[in-house]
């Protein structure tokens, strides 16, 4: 995959203003839609769609923080992320003890949990932009790998919330 940011012409941080990723990105969008090369040569028609992928992927990964995170700790620590996907005992441990929370909580409970996990992910984005402000690539990336039990529990939790 291409350099999102580098696609976007955006400053590779996680601090991307929304609204400015979103102008960004419909402006390039508007340039390189299709339609406004419908009598162009077939050679440009296929650069054009292809600039078009581009740009709808690169959105789709930046206007995500954790997406955006991960892009991130790429660029820092290559490899990083492949490496360090074992986790230690204790941390999965926790992450099963999470996980029965989430299977065994009453149902008075679920806004309580979920409103822990929330802030459990907060604080996680919290250290992963942290790490990655002080270029630290390895600690992001064990971060990143210890977030997906949390966004599991997550989604586990919303599951049973709208059941």
């Amino acid at each position: 995959m291409n350099d999102p940011f580098a696609t976007l012409g955006l400053p590779a941080t996680m601090d991307l203003d929304a609204a400015t990723l979103e102008a960004r990105y419909l402006a390039l969008s508007l340039a390189t839609h299709p339609d406004r090369h419908a009598g162009a040569d077939a050679a440009t028609q296929d650069e054009v769609l292809t600039r078009a992928a581009a740009l709808n992927d690169a959105y789709r990964v930046l206007r995500d923080p954790w997406s955006r995170a991960r892009t991130l700790c790429e660029r820092l620590a290559p490899g990083a992320l492949d490496a360090h996907a074992k986790l230690g005992p204790d941390f999965l441990g926790a992450a099963m003890e999470l996980a029965e929370d989430v299977a065994h909580c009453a149902p008075a409970a679920l806004p309580a949990l979920a409103a822990r996990i929330d802030a459990g992910l907060a604080e996680y984005l919290a250290r992963v932009r942290d790490a990655l402000d002080r270029g630290d690539g390895v600690h992001a990336a064990r971060l990143l790998q210890e977030v997906r039990y949390w966004q599991k529990a997550r989604a586990d939790l919303r599951t049973r919330q709208s059941a």
